[in-house]
């Protein structure tokens, strides 16, 4: 039977039953993440880390509570370990990921919206052609006066920018003075002769 003693208690986890800190295979180096255990972590070291990274408001006085541990035991783990710079990179490959998933959210979003917008024109497109039909077949569609100047409308609003619409043309005139004048009032004569056509 094994027996619980005041320094064992520190470093193991009485809930679960077993030593943290027997070895366990770590990832290898060349494919592990940095949150990711290190080759030298001891489990109890890593799930304390653990712990922490997941932690809303990180405090090293909230992962001692959750194992049942010393702080200093947490707090040489952290600088050993690296905690801080390790959950660095770990929330920046989450924002990276939410990133993507945003992003991914927002495509899919537009594919809907074009597929929504698609539907009704289908739709209308369908009608359409059943009021084609039964135009060639001299069926008459009584249709109201509101309703074709609406059709009308719609049918002029697609076409115009379809077309291209004329922009209207804008003349602005452009007085050119060619010579040298003695003074300000000689040219002012001249250009009040100009407007006045007395200019030869």
């Amino acid at each position: 039977m094994k027996v619980w003693t005041p320094e064992k208690k520190r470093l193991c986890d009485p809930q679960r039953g077993f030593d943290l800190d027997s070895p366990q295979t770590a990832p290898p180096a060349d494919r592990r993440e940095p949150w990711e255990r290190t080759a030298t972590e001891s489990s109890k070291a890593f799930e304390a880390f653990k712990i922490y990274r997941d932690l809303e408001k990180r405090m090293f006085t909230k992962v001692a509570e959750r194992l049942n541990c010393a702080v200093s035991n947490v707090t040489r783990w952290a600088l050993h370990y690296r905690w801080k710079d390790r959950v660095l990179d770990y929330d920046i490959r989450e924002d990276e990921l939410h990133r993507e998933a945003m992003a991914r959210g927002r495509r899919e979003m537009r594919e809907r919206h074009v597929k929504l917008g698609m539907l009704p024109q289908s739709i209308s497109a369908h009608a359409l052609a059943e009021w084609q039909a039964k135009l060639a077949a001299g069926t008459q569609l009584n249709l109201s006066a509101g309703e074709i100047t609406q059709l009308m409308e719609v049918g002029s609003k697609l076409e115009r920018p379809a077309r291209g619409e004329d922009r209207d043309s804008k003349f602005t005139k452009i007085i050119v003075n060619i010579g040298e004048y003695k003074d300000e009032q000689e040219y002012e004569e001249t250009l009040m002769g100009s407007k006045a056509g007395t200019i030869n």
